[in-house]
């Protein structure tokens, strides 16, 4: 989190790897919003740490042990994201690395062959959004492509094939996520655009139709994040929205009532991302909030309640990520927490034992921590303190707008600011 960003120049004093990462500048007035294309920032030589499931050799070390403590991925990485069995990652030269499973090809290496270890892409890149089996990322001239299943036309190039090498989808795009089996943008204008599966209203055209081109879904929007079959978006006034699957409550809207037009869930948000079921929104003043699907305590509440209204659970909190059943944060004093499931050690704590309420994890200084809506592994980007693995230990158990924060996919966006400088 970066406070106070309301000056032509953002200085960081004493920037260190915790300040890497990616950026965009949100700019707003009385006649519009406009928004930059990212750019990555490197400071130090940052790492990719991950630990959690491995089936898939997912966290690139060439084994299929799951990780119950952080290890180091790769050097050099300003973003990355977790796919459901697989990883993306962007390094500080701007090129993308893949490594994992790749049926239907979300690896985009033109191939369908898993990776036990990390492959060339693409360069030129700025981020990264790996969704269930399909991938998106963004270069640096604003384009946005995407790679693996297309079956409900995901990849939005107007077509139900899937591509195992990048195919184009948009231009002057400046963020974007991926769900289970859609995908949503956010253009330079600050249009919202979806594509791909609907059966819930997930792409919130007030329809239950698959579109396989992107449809123009909301305006003003500043941030997006998508989980199994729903959508979440910030607006420039703070505001949060919802559409699309919401049986368990994670729209946050007070039902279990699916949208297919988005409805508005809370104020004063500065960041939301989604997981599998379960939604956390971070708010103005630094309190995170969660709501939704709750069996494997992946709310962090104390509790195994599902909840249809978002519920307060830690405070002070800059940068946060949602998996498939577990939810970590970064508290602004540089410790990380989790909680939920952990039986392939997915909370890095070094056991298997699940967290109704969040837990410290040691050993890390980091940028921002990162985990896909159906990814049963984390990672984060930083520098490890200490990376020794161990068997784990088993218990059973039944214009003007002022803000700069970490993206649901470790970018952070800053309004009001139009260029950075680094001391």
């Amino acid at each position: 989190m970066v406070l106070g960003a309301t000056n032509s120049a953002l200085t960081l004093a004493n920037a260190g790897v915790t300040n890497s990462g990616g950026y965009y500048v949100v700019i707003t007035n009385v006649h519009g919003l406009n928004i930059s294309t990212p750019v990555t920032v490197t400071v130090g030589n940052p790492q990719l740490l991950a630990w959690g499931y491995n089936s898939y050799r997912q966290l690139g070390d060439g084994t299929v042990s799951n990780r119950y403590l952080p290890i180091v991925m790769a050097s050099n990485v300003v973003m990355a994201s977790a796919g459901g069995t697989y990883s993306l990652l962007v390094k500080g030269d701007g090129t993308l690395w893949a490594v994992g499973y790749n049926g239907n090809g979300p690896l985009g290496d033109g191939t369908s062959s898993d990776k036990t270890s990390l492959v060339s892409v693409a360069s030129n890149v700025v981020t990264v959004a790996a969704g269930n089996i399909h991938s998106l990322f963004l270069k640096s001239d604003g384009t946005l492509w995407a790679m693996g299943c297309n079956s409900y036309g995901q990849l939005g190039d107007g077509t139900k094939t899937s591509r195992n090498s990048p195919t184009f989808v948009a231009s002057n795009v400046v963020a974007m996520a991926a769900g289970d089996m859609h995908s949503v943008f956010l253009k330079a204008d600050g249009t919202l655009w979806t594509m791909g599966y609907n059966s819930d209203g997930q792409l919130g055209d007030g329809t239950t139709l698959n579109r396989s081109n992107a449809v123009s879904v909301a305006s003003n929007v500043v941030a997006v994040t998508a989980g199994y079959r729903d959508c979440l978006y910030l607006k420039a006034d703070n505001t949060l929205w919802a559409m699309g699957y919401n049986a368990n409550g994670q729209l946050g809207d007070g039902t279990t009532i699916s949208r297919s037009n988005a409805v508005s869930v809370a104020s004063n948000v500065v960041e939301v991302v989604a997981g599998w079921v379960h939604t956390l929104i971070l708010k103005s003043d630094l309190t995170l909030w969660a709501s939704g699907w709750n069996y494997y305590c992946q709310l962090g509440d104390g509790t195994k309640l599902s909840r249809q209204t978002p519920v307060s659970i830690a405070s002070n909190v800059v940068s946060m990520a949602a998996g498939e059943l577990h939810s970590v944060f970064l508290k602004g004093d540089g410790t990380l927490w989790a909680a939920g499931d952990n039986a392939y050690g997915e909370l890095g704590d070094g056991t298997t034992n699940q967290q109704s309420s969040p837990v410290s994890i040691n050993g890390m200084s980091l940028a921002a921590v990162l985990s896909g809506s159906g990814s049963q592994d984390t990672l984060a980007v930083g520098s490890a303190v200490a990376t020794s693995d161990h068997q784990p230990t088993h218990q059973s158990s039944g214009a003007g707008r002022q803000h700069c924060h970490l993206h649901s996919h470790g970018q952070r966006f800053c309004a009001f600011v139009l260029s950075m400088a680094i001391q």
